[in-house]
């Protein structure tokens, strides 16, 4: 494979160009509503009235970034593998209970908070056994195998099990292969292009199709308080990606038959739901409206404890949990997609109670080195002496059990951040290897002004996967597993951090180059 940091891209734009170019993408954003809610300093509140000087354009690249077709295609054609496992792990409660136990007693006390949202429902028992996952896996390419001759590998960086921008993500795609036909983004000299270059991305419809199957699946109201079933979202109490929602809720109602879909955070669920005896979910947008039985509490917040800022939302998440609508996800499932479990997955032992051989293998090729922090064991020794260490710290990422960007603690910051924790703490965090991808080039267009920059993508691809537990231990009736398209995020390589929601990113697609 041609080193990718040797090709010449972006290609170079004379002036006249060049804002030719930032004015259509500028339109396209606009026309396509990629807006968020202007973020004022520590202002942390969100406008109740959102008119064009509240909102500001959200970053994106002009032109999309240089990516292996192999790796691409090896990315995608993995992701039903991950959702599969990732189910298999969240029905093993007796596996994750010892995680819990071993990793979490005496550290993570939002861990431990949403375990015992669990052993709570448990106790008065489960009555939905189908779970759905709109999951998220997340890649940089490796130039770790070029010193030997051996072409660019995906890393995984991390599993999401609430996952973000799948509303907004197909649009970069067809923006950037709507500026390659009409001839506004061409690839520099030497570069050769055609259609099968810029891969398409049904992110919206796949996801979509997600809700829609599980919707299905819930079938008829039950409660007999209800004639309609809809799907509720869970919005976090300040929602600065709120418009990603709207186009996923706006694709369900457009629907024929439409799909009602409402939207609520956290802290309004007790007021505006309730739970029948026979335990259904009801919820009445207003007054005058008809109830609508849930079919799908579909989380888009109540990942961060942030999102808990009092036992209210905790006593939201247990009303929800013990209903009957299907969970995306669960909260077991959300426990299984921590960064403690990825990093036990990484173990043989650990990941062959799960999956097969031939998929282990698979899986394995994608993962990198990882360590415990606890002192009970011979890894989580390691573990400490490479991440108190300045030298060895330097190549690895300090990890605590959070999605979402922004919690991440890089190389030579690392030994001084633990110094600041008592060491009961540490077991909650994993560290691991940095992934060293290679330098590309790229032009950010941010608030309006272009600045050509060494940058770093990362690759997430979507999978939806649809599950019912069995009671026969480690089987699972699959019903529905796939792909739902991707995500492509920039950032500087000199930032740390990347997400965009986090402010550190910005939106980007791919131009595939055979290797």
């Amino acid at each position: 494979m041609a080193d990718l940091k040797l090709l010449p891209y972006p290609p170079d734009l004379a002036a006249d160009q060049q804002e030719q170019l930032i004015n259509t993408v500028t339109d396209w954003l606009i026309a396509h509503g990629f807006f968020a809610p202007r973020k004022s300093g520590t202002d942390k509140t969100q406008p109740t009235i959102r008119v064009p000087s509240s909102l500001s354009l959200i970053p994106v690249t002009l032109f999309p970034s240089l990516f292996p077709r192999t790796c691409f295609h090896d990315a995608i054609e993995i992701q039903p593998e991950f959702n599969k496992l990732y189910a298999a792990v969240a029905a093993d409660e007796d596996w994750l209970s010892a995680v819990i136990q071993d990793e979490f007693a005496d550290s993570d006390e939002f861990i431990k908070k949403l375990w015992s949202v669990h052993l709570a429902v448990k106790s008065e028992g489960y009555v939905q056994d189908t779970t759905i996952t709109l999951a998220r896996s997340d890649y940089l390419l490796s130039t770790d195998q070029l010193e030997n001759s051996r072409p660019l590998t995906i890393k995984q960086v991390e599993f999401n099990g609430i996952s973000s921008f799948g509303g907004s993500a197909h649009s970069i795609a067809e923006l950037h292969s709507h500026l390659y036909n009409i001839g506004m983004s061409q690839p520099s000299q030497g570069l050769n292009a055609d259609q099968s270059s810029f891969p398409p991305n049904p992110s919206l419809k796949g996801l979509c199709a997600g809700l829609l199957a599980a919707h299905t699946i819930y079938g008829d109201p039950k409660s007999g308080c209800a004639t309609k079933i809809g799907i509720l979202l869970i919005a976090q109490p300040v929602e600065w990606n709120i418009y990603e929602h709207r186009r996923i809720q706006y694709f369900l109602w457009s629907q024929d038959p439409a799909v009602p879909i409402y939207s609520l955070p956290l802290s309004s669920v007790l007021d505006k739901t309730t739970v029948t005896d026979s335990r259904h979910l009801l919820y009445t947008p207003n007054p005058e409206a008809e109830t609508i039985e849930i079919s799908v509490v579909f989380f888009r917040g109540g990942h961060d404890a942030e999102d808990y800022t009092s036992a209210i939302e905790w006593e939201a998440r247990r009303h929800l949990e013990r209903s009957f609508a299907i969970k995306c996800p669960s909260i077991l499932t959300q426990i299984a997609c921590t960064k403690k479990v990825q990093q036990l997955l990484a173990k043989d032992s650990n990941l062959k109670r799960f999956v097969s051989d031939a998929s282990s293998l698979r899986l394995k090729e994608t993962f990198m080195e990882m360590y415990p922090l606890g002192a009970q064991t011979a890894d989580g020794q390691k573990g400490r002496q490479l991440a108190l260490d300045p030298k060895s710290a330097c190549g690895y990422v300090l990890k605590p059990q959070r999605e979402c960007g922004g919690h991440n603690i890089y190389g030579e910051a690392i030994p001084a951040y633990l110094n600041t924790l008592p060491e009961s703490q540490w077991r909650s965090y994993i560290l691991m290897r940095l992934i060293k991808p290679p330098c590309l080039r790229n032009v950010i267009l941010r608030n309006g002004e272009p600045a050509t920059e060494s940058i770093i993508n990362e690759l997430g691809v979507y999978g939806t996967c649809i599950w019912r537990a069995t009671r026969q231990a480690n089987n699972l009736d699959i019903m529905y597993n796939g792909n739902a398209g991707w995500l492509v995020r920039t950032k500087n390589r000199a930032h740390a951090e990347g997400g965009i929601g986090a402010g550190f990113g910005s939106f980007d697609s791919l131009f595939l180059v055979d290797d």
